[in-house]
């Protein structure tokens, strides 16, 4: 509580000594989701506090919009917009797991929709204007499928199951013919190709054009003023841009650096020129970096958010600027036995993909590869096969372990085994995540105090194989062990050796603290 209000008193400090005369009203036309309607309007520097739900807005030029405006809470992420065609975008946010939307107007606090229902837990918002009318619309792009889901605010439908996209494949849509419509347009990452078709009538526009490979983020915007969107992409590792037209394939930018391995790529206009600038958000310090695409400055180190907690509104318009995919692979565990659906469906990975999103923005997918019963010696065998299978995956996160300290050979082979796991993903280009074993608990029915003393003799051995194998570690043990009364409040009682409902929040927590690390240091 006092570091978040030492941040805040920063923020309020930067605001007030600011000119008076350039504070406006909470009316004044905002732009903060990187959609340029009127090709006249300005993007602003918006924040999100995902732990409140809180929106802090601020123009370029200092005046101040919005500050500490709750809308939204610490399950649900926005999903901004002009959702009623004033040209003004709107404070909204969408709660994945009910699937449900909440849009209201900044100034006047009018009520566009509340708890409306449209969509479900698997499905990600991409708001953007899809018929072409000046109103941003309800819609939903489905990872697991690729099917697209849009409505407008009045209710007229779309698209319902509308195919174009996959598991693999992140939504970057935009007006990419020049029509005033948002395209369905997707982008392959670990290719870097591009995949962009028409709604109205299924025009193909572009099919497997490579603009990127998979280091590279794609910004979508329109970079030369013709309004039509481009190819743009950022790599990551060296905050370089590429940009080119995408349907005469002129080079705007090749390799123009404006970033670095630590910032977070965004969309928008933020001069009000009617082209797309390049900007960058430094998470760690909150400070944002902008420069029109000819050179001329715009922004230089402007300090508006809560170092290392806040997200630019930005990047919960506009997914593909960034996100992960993780292979979370374990035993029974990492599958979910012992939460309320005994499955994937109430475990850590589903969790975690869901907090991630609203901490950060951008699409993040963790691909739960856990299996009941296995040892480490077995998930050896079994993980090549698990990433043959994900060529998209970024990152492993590996936690294993609990069923070896059945017997000694957690002490015996757990580490080789763990090491061996460790490298042979490092080699095939994946990050990876190693968490120390879970606690278990005796039962009635079950004594598991070899088995709960053998995971404490192990997991003071776990922090060296990580960083032996270059892996980041994840105290999931230590998260649940420093709740008071753990034992009868974070684990299943039913089988002693998996956690609750409670006891798996817990393990998201600890693997959520581990990524935010490796994001603040560019390593994400």
């Amino acid at each position: 509580m006092c570091n978040r209000f030492l941040h805040l008193f920063f923020l309020l400090a930067a605001v007030l000594v600011a000119p008076l005369y350039l504070l406006e009203a909470a009316s004044v036309s905002a732009n903060f989701t990187g959609q340029d309607a009127d090709l006249k309007s300005r993007d602003d520097l918006s924040i999100y506090d995902p732990e409140t739900g809180d929106w802090y807005v601020l123009k370029v030029s200092g005046a101040l919009v919005a500050f500490a405006e709750n809308w939204g809470w610490n399950e649900a992420h926005p999903a901004p917009g002009d959702f009623d065609g004033d040209g003004v975008a709107e404070l909204s946010v969408y709660h994945r797991p009910t699937g449900t939307w909440y849009i209201k107007t900044l100034g006047t606090n009018i009520l566009l929709a509340f708890s409306e229902l449209w969509g479900d837990e698997s499905m990600i918002s991409v708001p953007e204007d899809y018929d072409g009318d000046g109103k941003t619309d309800l819609a939903l792009y489905q990872p697991s499928t690729g099917n697209w889901f849009i409505k407008t605010i009045d209710n007229q439908l779309l698209a319902f199951g509308e195919n174009w996209g996959g598991v693999d494949m992140t939504p970057v849509a935009g007006d990419y013919d020049g029509d005033g419509r948002a395209d369905l347009a997707v982008y392959q990452r670990h290719t870097g190709n591009w995949f962009i078709r028409t709604l109205s009538d299924s025009r193909l526009l572009l099919f497997g054009e490579n603009w990127g490979n998979r280091g590279m983020y794609p910004i979508p915007g329109d970079y030369n003023g013709d309004g039509i969107h481009d190819l743009a992409v950022f790599e990551k590792s060296t905050g370089n841009w590429f940009i080119k037209t995408a349907g005469t394939n002129q080079l705007l930018l090749f390799g123009e650096n404006w970033g670095w391995n630590e910032t977070q790529p965004l969309a928008g206009d933020y001069d009000g020129d009617g082209i797309a600038d390049l900007a960058v958000y430094h998470r760690s310090s909150g400070n944002w970096f902008i420069r029109s695409i000819g050179g001329t400055a715009i922004s230089f180190s402007q300090n508006w958010g809560l170092p290392g907690q806040s997200t630019p509104s930005q990047v919960y318009a506009h997914r593909s600027v960034g996100g992960s995919n993780f292979i979370c692979f374990g035993d029974s565990i990492t599958y979910g036995r012992g939460s309320s659906t005994n499955g994937p469906e109430s475990g850590y990975p589903k969790l975690l993909e869901q907090k991630l999103e609203v901490l950060f923005g951008g699409q993040y997918q963790c691909i739960n590869a856990g299996n009941p019963g296995e040892t480490t010696a077995a998930g050896k065998t079994r993980l090549p096969g698990v990433i043959s299978a994900n060529p998209y995956a970024d990152s492993l996160l590996l936690m294993q372990g609990t069923n070896d300290a059945l017997s000694n050979n957690i002490l015996i082979s757990a580490d080789n085994n763990l090491r061996e796991m460790l490298n042979y993903a490092s080699g095939q280009g994946l990050n990876s995540f190693l968490s120390t074993v879970p606690p278990v608990i005796s039962t009635s029915a079950v004594n598991r105090e070899e088995q709960a003393s053998r995971i404490r003799q192990f997991n003071p051995y776990v922090p060296g194989i990580a960083s032996g194998a270059g892996a980041a570690l994840v105290q999931s043990y230590e998260y649940i062990t420093s709740v008071y009364n753990w034992p009868n409040t974070l684990i299943d009682h039913g089988s002693g050796n998996h956690p609750n409902d409670a006891g798996y929040l817990r393990i998201r927590d600890a693997f959520a603290a581990s990524i935010r690390s490796q994001i603040l240091q560019g390593l994400q």
